[in-house]
């Protein structure tokens, strides 16, 4: 099975902007992420675009700042958004947490969820996942894994 997912690597420049743990610095320079992947997830480019490329949360979403300012509980500064899921909620790198992913709830102030112990592991994931897109998609049809089409056996090689 031939994986032809085009990858989107970060420019030296940019990356080093953050403050990263060399493995997530290595992994976005010489690696890099999928514009889009299952289960319905999308991530930035290399881009000066607020809305395409990798920014902190507080730079993209700038009310977080003042919220910031005046609440000492709340820290977004740590946060590098690096891609969504499918209802808009970002997929953040946690600086201070050494660089683990997290998912960011867009309806709860950006509450985080923990996603991934990092950013080569979460990598790994996706394809894993993939492959079990792959499979189930060709034992049971296009609409298998939207339908749940799918059985322990399958689950268990997940």
């Amino acid at each position: 099975m031939k994986d032809h997912t085009p990858l989107s690597t970060f420019s030296v420049d940019r990356v080093r902007s953050f403050q990263l743990n060399k493995l997530t610095f290595d992994f976005l320079v010489n690696i890099g992420l999928p514009n889009e992947c299952a289960p319905f997830l999308s991530f930035f480019e290399d881009s000066d675009e607020i809305y395409k490329g990798i920014f902190k949360l507080s730079d993209v979403y700038g009310f977080l700042k003042d919220i910031q300012e005046e609440n000492s509980n709340y820290s977004f500064d740590q946060y590098i958004i690096i891609g969504s899921d499918v209802s808009g909620n970002p997929i953040a790198i946690n600086t201070k947490k050494d660089c683990i992913i997290e998912w960011l709830d867009h309806e709860d102030l950006f509450s985080a969820q923990f996603m991934n112990s990092s950013i080569q592991q979460m990598g790994e994931c996706i394809v894993v996942y993939k492959k079990f897109v792959e499979s189930v998609i060709l034992e049971n049809g296009e609409s298998a894994i939207l339908d749940s089409n799918f059985d322990d056996v399958h689950f268990d090689e997940l």
